[in-house]
């Protein structure tokens, strides 16, 4: 009979090779596809990656700036302290050679001198201890 098949005949073309031929060219169109996207994924990564790198680089670089200003500045107010407690000190130092003059002169009764060079030794050595104190606590600040 025309147009009927019997068994064990295989029809030409066989369609089951066609069909295994059409899946295995989409399986591989799609994992070309796929390998595309996924190289291009993986070089826009790459690409993010130096940004950042070199975004992190220059970071360190403003913070490297940033931290050797302020060293500067305090170096800086570091010698203004020292300069000011100079001063004061020479302050001092004048004051109680012109008290001592005094004593030494006659000027003021000796138990007046007694009490005054006593309260300009005890000046002068508060204002010591505040200068002491003053270039610990500098000295602490500059360390940490």
């Amino acid at each position: 009979m025309p147009g009927e098949m019997t068994q064990g005949s295989v029809p030409v073309p066989d369609p089951t090779k066609l069909t295994t031929d059409a899946v295995d060219r989409a399986i591989r169109d799609l994992k070309e596809l796929f390998d595309t996207r996924i190289d291009g994924i993986v070089s826009l990564l790459e690409n993010r990656i130096a940004l950042l790198e070199k975004g992190r680089q220059e970071a360190d670089r403003a913070s490297e700036k940033a931290i050797d200003k302020a060293e500067a500045a305090m170096v800086k107010q570091i010698e203004q302290m020292r300069m000011a407690f100079e001063s004061a000190e020479h302050n001092l130092a004048e004051r109680l050679s012109r008290i001592e003059g005094r004593v030494d002169g006659g000027l003021t009764q000796r138990t007046e001198g007694r009490a005054s060079t006593t309260l300009v030794v005890g000046l002068v050595a508060l204002a010591v201890s505040i200068a002491i104190g003053g270039i610990t606590l500098i000295a602490l600040l500059v360390t940490h």
